[in-house]
């Protein structure tokens, strides 16, 4: 997926989940009015201007519609797991074995921080274009050596809340990486996933001495 976000593909494809559930399944309309019906008739139930006996079927009738509600709502619920469980293998199978990599590593962090990484994007690129090379290192030859990942931002720590918030990039590169690791895939595997926990960490502002354990 190179050159697009992870993260905004896979939530166009949670909106898609949710359109194709309402499609094929309806909206929840009908267990609500079950539960209204049911509601209705446990009202007549309990009033007192009615026989034993309607009262009993009044009962049977809210029973019935109170059960045919919560089939209507499990049913939802299962068919909505199963399209979303699809959808999320159909996702997995268009990333390509570097980019489901990178998945993965994304997937390893905390969730208490994904909610800090709405405005972060993730990019897969083969390796960076020699202006980016220049900018970064100048006439430093010795400095020049393997750019495994990027981020370019304003750390948390460091953004205002007056401050607009523009997207932030971190590019992973995938040549460099295969190279650095001798095309070696649990190597590429590794170091994939310390090159974006690492680059993640300076999202949050952490410098090399205090990034947390699960960078390491």
């Amino acid at each position: 997926m190179t050159g697009k976000n992870m993260h905004e593909e896979q939530d166009s494809v949670e909106e898609q989940i949710i359109e194709d559930v309402q499609k094929q399944h309806g909206s929840p309309f009908l267990a609500l009015l079950s539960f209204l019906l049911a509601a209705l008739l446990l009202l007549f139930f309990f009033s007192s201007q009615f026989a034993s006996l309607v009262k009993l079927l009044f009962l049977g009738g809210a029973l019935l519609f109170g059960i045919l509600g919560i089939i209507l709502c499990e049913k939802r619920f299962s068919n909505s797991t199963n399209s979303a469980m699809e959808n999320e293998q159909h996702y997995d199978q268009t990333l390509t074995d570097f980019e489901q990599l990178v998945r993965e590593a994304l997937d390893a962090i905390p969730s208490e921080f994904h909610e800090q990484m709405d405005n972060l994007v993730v990019l897969v690129e083969d390796e960076p274009d020699s202006a980016l090379i220049e900018t970064l290192y100048g006439g430093n030859i010795s400095g020049r050596g393997w750019l495994l990942g990027l981020y370019q931002g304003i750390p948390l720590t460091q953004q205002s809340y007056s401050q607009t918030r523009l997207p932030e990039r971190i590019t992973i590169y995938q040549r460099n990486i295969e190279l650095y690791c001798q095309g070696d895939p649990e190597r590429i595997r590794e170091q994939v996933r310390s090159t974006v926990l690492h680059e993640v960490a300076h999202h949050f502002g952490m410098d090399h001495h205090d990034m947390p354990i699960w960078v390491r």
